[in-house]
């Protein structure tokens, strides 16, 4: 490990990092912790306490949202002073004007083969079985034959979880005899923007979740986000941005009610672009990364003055 590094930020706490951070730690280096979501909302009991014990020892430990950071201290109080508000710009942003620029949504949706004429809705955002697919295709098995006949199915199954999930799904999104696509293979960023700019409706229930840069690039094309109520994005609320909240029983209910008003839907959803621009550009987010960085960083010119006085 070179010593001619000062300031380590990790991403994704997971156990591999238990014994680099002491190391480090011992080395007197600065170290800020960036939880991404899933690293803190889906951990059991005992890497809990072990994520305890680190993050006593790191200097800085980075959260998306007040709202997380308010879990966060309800597990671990003691940590308070060094918790900081920061999230991740997108760079994707760009992507997506300038593939708009290149076509519209009828353009990128002859590409992919799907018919102009349905109303495209994505269940879920990856592979994961917290996703919850199996729920959402059992809502939309309840829709009405005259709603069913307007949708296409995009399933984006390309990471996260086990493949063998794949065929599970495939079996239950074929019960329900609706057109459909299933994405498995790798994409580039520019095929996923294509994704999401021919998609007219996202689902996302899944069991936990943070500010997702998937929910916010599908916000900034103008595309109507339906979330599980129980998901942390107050900050959407505060921001202004507009999207629809459901319960698992309710979700058919919403969905079926979110088809039948959806031209009024996506007007309203035009202005999450300048909402979202505001809320996570690079141009925005940087400045609360800068601000942290260069805390460390006079933290550990202190650190330094110090031992030169002794």
């Amino acid at each position: 490990m070179s010593d001619k590094f000062t300031i380590f930020d990790i991403h994704f706490f997971s156990n591999y990092y238990d014994g680099l951070i002491e190391e480090l730690k011992r080395r007197e280096k600065k170290v800020k912790i960036t939880i991404w979501g899933s690293d803190f909302y889906r951990v059991d009991k005992v890497r809990r306490e072990a994520q305890r014990k680190i993050y006593k020892i790191v200097d800085i430990i980075q959260i998306e949202t007040t709202q997380i950071a308010n879990d966060f201290l309800q597990v671990y109080p003691e940590c308070s002073e060094k918790i900081r508000i920061a999230h991740f710009g997108l760079s994707q942003f760009d992507i997506i004007d300038e593939l708009l620029k290149k076509g519209d949504c009828d353009y990128y949706k002859k590409e992919w083969k799907i018919p102009e004429n349905k109303i495209v809705l994505m269940c879920g955002t990856n592979r994961s079985e917290g996703q919850q697919h199996l729920m959402i295709l059992e809502s939309i098995k309840k829709l009405s034959p005259e709603i069913k006949a307007q949708i296409f199915l995009i399933l984006p199954l390309t990471y996260g979880g086990h493949k063998s999930y794949i065929k599970i799904v495939r079996e239950k999104v074929n019960s329900l005899g609706l057109p459909y696509k299933i994405v498995q293979s790798f994409l580039s960023l520019h095929e996923i923007t294509k994704l999401i700019l021919i998609s007219d409706i996202l689902i996302s229930i899944q069991v936990t979740d943070a500010l997702s840069c998937t929910i916010q690039e599908h916000l900034y094309a103008g595309n109507i986000i339906i979330l599980g109520s129980w998901l942390p994005y107050r900050i959407l609320n505060e921001n202004e941005v507009v999207y629809l909240t459901t319960s698992l029983e309710n979700l058919s209910g919403t969905l079926s009610e979110t088809i039948e008003d959806i031209k009024s839907l996506k007007n309203l959803c035009k202005g999450n672009k300048k909402k979202l621009t505001k809320l996570s550009s690079w141009d925005e987010a940087i400045k609360a990364w800068l601000t942290i960085y260069g805390e460390l960083d006079s933290k550990l010119k202190k650190l330094k003055c110090i031992q030169k006085q002794k």
